[in-house]
């Protein structure tokens, strides 16, 4: 008796090694897509050192799950922002982004690049966007 229950035992933890494979080649390999940025406008072409620049942005979400939003403003060299955590419900929506423009920033073209950090099992999935070109005047 004391046989079988070795053998019961083993098997069982070979099915649970196996499942547990089968779930992390799961996370690893499907694609997921917890957001998809539709369409993407810029509301200001021309914005003021200090001031706000926004875009409309239409989105939809697939997952309750939270993402670290980095932005920067390019134009040859990049300017990182401050990130943010968000978790916005899931579903589609239109809603317009803020961006401070730091008043040091100097005058000039550039674009605004928005990456959406996901954490989703052992990967982290990013999705982005550019903006076109706006002018940061005085």
């Amino acid at each position: 008796m004391n046989h079988k229950l070795k053998e019961i035992l083993g098997l069982g933890v070979i099915i649970i090694a196996w499942i547990l494979v089968i779930y992390i080649l799961y996370l690893q390999l499907y694609p997921f897509e917890p957001l998809e940025i539709k369409d993407i406008t810029l509301l200001n072409n021309q914005v003021k050192q200090g001031d706000m620049l926004l875009v409309n942005v239409n989105v939809c979400k697939n997952s309750n799950t939270q993402a670290i939003v980095s932005k920067n403003l390019q134009d040859g060299i990049v300017y990182a922002l401050p990130s943010i955590i968000t978790n916005a419900p899931i579903g589609c929506q239109n809603y317009i982004s803020s961006t401070l423009i730091p008043k040091a920033l100097p005058i000039g073209l550039y674009r605004l690049e928005t990456v959406y950090t996901y954490h989703i099992g052992f990967r982290n999935i990013r999705i982005s966007y550019i903006t076109d070109e706006f002018e940061v005047i005085e």
